[in-house]
């Protein structure tokens, strides 16, 4: 999403330690997101914060303490490589989500 918004100008991949948003030391080294951070964007005539939470179970508190935050949200789960159950439910047990209406699709970046 940020790099189709143009806030970026090249894609990164937690694993290979080279996202936008994964900065901090252990999290390159890990390869994974530990810290929940935000980004703003603009799409149109409309402004976004992206809040990018960590999916590994070790830290699904701090995803949890994001997500119930929110008053609205937009669940993205990019499950290229496989998608983490404990992600999927804390992100809909966070959020209070009555019903689930999943969306799949075949197509890779």
């Amino acid at each position: 999403l940020l790099y189709i918004s143009g806030k970026i100008r090249s894609l990164g991949r937690v694993d290979h330690g080279n996202t936008y948003l994964d900065t901090n030391v252990i999290e390159r080294e890990r390869g994974i997101t530990i810290y929940s951070k935000q980004a703003r964007f603009s799409s149109e005539n409309c402004d976004f914060i992206l809040l990018d939470t960590p999916g590994h179970v070790d830290f699904s508190a701090e995803t949890e303490r994001t997500l119930s935050l929110l008053d609205y949200a937009v669940l993205v789960i990019s499950a290229s490589m496989s998608l983490s159950v404990t992600t999927f439910f804390l992100s809909l047990r966070s959020l209070n989500l009555v019903k689930v209406s999943p969306t799949c699709s075949s197509e890779r970046s």
